[in-house]
């Protein structure tokens, strides 16, 4: 009898088979070799031109850079890398770690600190976007190594690239003879210090390639797949996902040009994978709704959006609508703005028993909490039953929220004509059409012009005292006869 799996045994079963790899140095050369021809990159050029790096060339530039380096007197030292997202970024990550230590820095902090990361560091050459290089070389007094080694991506890496390029072609092969110990501390990193003072954390190549093989065994990432990536490169979860698992997989990568040009970027590139975080695709979610808005009545625009990998279908290919899932459309993230009168409480009470939702707002959108025509044509009786106003479904579509459709009910209110009941009189007056009434019957033409003549011929026994009796009764329920 075999012995039963343990649970960790039986995910590894069901896991998507990948080949290991414990260094970047060999992954890097695995690529190349089997996807040597396909797009690792998709670049932008000076004019904003889209053009393609190989995984072939993106080897080639990591060895030129890498020998360079080295030629620098780099080896086993410790290499910072700051600035935006972009393919040098990358490149000089994947050869710094290689070479040496890479130290990579997040390029929004203020000049003080990351000149501390490096003095703690003890970083020998930092490489960067030129802006950030400038405001440590404003303040490289205080920077303990002052023969630090710069590197600016806007001027001299190319010359880095040209120089190593020079070298391979002389045949130096010092780049390629480098052997990596896999446990060998080779990505030092700095926390961001919310709960504290930063802390430096010590990685191994092998700890990154252990998680990279994870998630490929769970993830499974096709070649065709484009990754877009926007979260900084620096923080080890958009590095290890959006940058070294696609390099890894034969996939293509982009970057994007800054958060406000996300929907411009896509429409460029059109990803099918990006990483994110909760703020950020509440911001997404937020721009789609206000695009949306501009181009739409508030009745059409989507009360949610729900992600599904495919459309459950019936065996006819339509949509089955059945099998879709169910979408909560309580709206807990937006501020609740309280009812200030009568009118807006007595809606909130209709708004519950229609939506079965406790917690709604006076700025809540009818639409946005999954309503449609016939939970409209609802409201409206309601409202009848309860303001005994009637409004048309329209005003329904142009005034969404509560607050909105209060205002247009306490209107109607104040606007209304009441009819009061006059006091029981012996006579009244006459209305001007009861007056037109009473001269055509005095008109000798035609005095029966408004009377209906007519006979009824009945055969059977009447009785009398009935007849009577229902002739009082109307007489006695209509008091103008």
């Amino acid at each position: 009898m075999k012995n039963k799996l343990n649970i960790a045994e039986q995910l590894k079963q069901k896991y998507h088979k990948c080949e290991e790899v414990t260094n970047f140095k060999e992954m890097i050369e695995r690529s190349a070799q089997i996807y040597k021809t396909r797009t690792a990159f998709k670049l932008k050029n000076k004019d904003g031109e889209i053009y393609s790096k190989t995984y072939e060339e993106v080897k080639n530039d990591i060895y030129a850079l890498g020998t360079e380096l080295i030629e620098n007197g780099l080896t086993n030292k410790r290499i910072a890398v700051i600035g935006k997202n972009s393919y040098k970024w990358a490149i000089s990550y994947l050869a710094s770690s290689i070479v040496g230590v890479v130290v990579p820095i997040d390029k929004e902090l203020h000049s003080d600190d990351v000149i501390n990361f490096m003095n703690v560091a003890e970083c020998e050459c930092i490489l960067g976007d030129g802006k950030n290089l400038k405001t440590i070389t404003e303040n490289i007094e205080k920077l303990n190594n002052k023969k630090t080694i710069f590197v600016d991506f806007e001027k001299s890496f190319e010359h880095y690239l040209e120089a190593g390029r020079t070298l391979l072609e002389k045949e130096n092969t010092k780049f390629e003879e480098i052997k990596i110990n896999p446990d060998e501390m080779k990505i030092l990193l700095f926390t961001s210090g919310t709960t504290g003072n930063a802390k430096g954390v010590c990685l191994s190549q092998k700890n990154i390639c252990s998680n990279i093989l994870s998630i490929y065994g769970i993830v499974k990432v096709k070649r065709s797949d484009l990754f877009f990536s926007i979260l900084p490169l620096h923080h080890t979860y958009e590095c290890t996902i959006g940058f070294l698992l696609p390099l890894y997989s034969g996939a293509s990568i982009c970057y994007c040009d800054g958060l406000r040009y996300i929907s411009k970027n896509m429409l460029e590139y059109h990803p099918s994978v990006i990483l994110c975080v909760p703020l950020l695709l509440e911001s997404m979610y937020k721009k789609i709704m206000k695009s949306l808005k501009k181009s739409l009545p508030d009745y059409m625009i989507p009360a949610k959006l729900v992600e599904l990998n495919s459309l459950p279908l019936t065996i006819n290919g339509k949509i089955d609508r059945k099998k879709l899932p169910d979408v909560d459309f309580s709206m807990s993230t937006q501020k609740i703005e309280l009812a200030k009168t009568s009118t807006e409480k007595e809606l909130i009470k209709i708004w519950k028993n229609i939506f079965k939702i406790e917690e709604i707002g006076t700025n809540f959108s009818f639409f946005e909490l999954g309503g449609d025509s016939l939970l409209a044509i609802k409201l409206l009786s309601d409202i009848k039953d309860i303001f005994n106003v009637d409004l048309n479904i329209s005003v329904i579509y142009s005034n969404t929220t509560i607050r909105e459709l209060g205002k247009i009910i306490d209107s109607s209110i104040k606007n209304s004509i009441k009819i009061t009941k006059q006091p029981q009189k012996d006579y009244y007056p006459l209305s001007n059409a009861q007056k037109r009434i009473y001269y055509a019957s005095k008109s000798s033409v035609n005095p029966l012009v408004y009377n209906i003549s007519g006979g009824l011929l009945i055969k059977s026994l009447l009785k009398e005292e009935k007849i009577k009796q229902i002739f009082n009764i109307l007489i006695k329920k209509h008091i103008d006869l």
